[in-house]
């Protein structure tokens, strides 16, 4: 299956993924050996991460009545689930102290999110203005591609209308896929920038 990038871009992805990941590790090893670290949120997070994870799975899937074909997907969906929960509790431990140091007022609201405080004032300030601002970026990428001529990359209009196909699919892309994918993005660029 082709991504459609060149064999340079590919290999300038997995490096930048690659060395998050290495990083990170070194980091949560540095900061748990210290005692530092919000576990507690670090598993609450990977907790939610793996559920939004498998729930975009299910979601997505196109269940069939046959036994082996839905054991392979549960296993495959539930081996991506842990490992992208697995990523989010690394980075999380790996960062939060770090962060907790240099933002304080970063990590206020995401707190506040992790423990459960959903009708927080400031969770919802902090959840519009990345609301606002992932919407801003979308619509410039799209006015981007309409002034140049190209068509937009063919992945991303085939996941916009498989979206419309069905009401589960559209939950899927409206709420599950786009969360984790919103939560992984925002730990990988508070890694890269800090």
């Amino acid at each position: 299956m082709s991504s459609g990038r060149s064999a340079a871009a590919e290999v300038a992805i997995w490096a930048v993924f690659v060395s998050i990941f290495a990083g990170a590790g070194v980091l949560a090893r540095y900061n748990l050996r210290l005692g530092r670290g919000d576990r507690r949120g670090a598993k609450r997070l990977a907790i939610m991460v793996v559920c939004l994870s498998v729930l975009s799975g299910m979601l997505r899937a196109h269940h069939v009545p046959i036994a082996i074909a839905e054991l392979e997907w549960l296993l495959f969906t539930a081996g991506m689930a842990l490992l992208w929960g697995g990523f989010a509790w690394l980075i999380y431990i790996s960062l939060e102290p770090h962060l907790r140091r240099v933002w304080p007022r970063t990590l206020v609201s995401w707190t506040r999110l992790l423990s459960g405080q959903l009708r927080d004032p400031l969770v919802g300030r902090d959840v519009l203005i990345g609301m606002f601002v992932g919407v801003t970026v979308m619509s410039t990428l799209i006015v981007r591609f309409r002034l140049s001529g190209r068509a937009a990359p063919s992945d991303t209009l085939i996941r916009a209308l498989e979206s419309l196909s069905s009401t589960p699919h559209f939950a899927n892309m409206a709420f599950a896929h786009q969360v984790v994918n919103a939560l992984q993005f925002a730990l990988g660029g508070a890694f890269l920038c800090s």
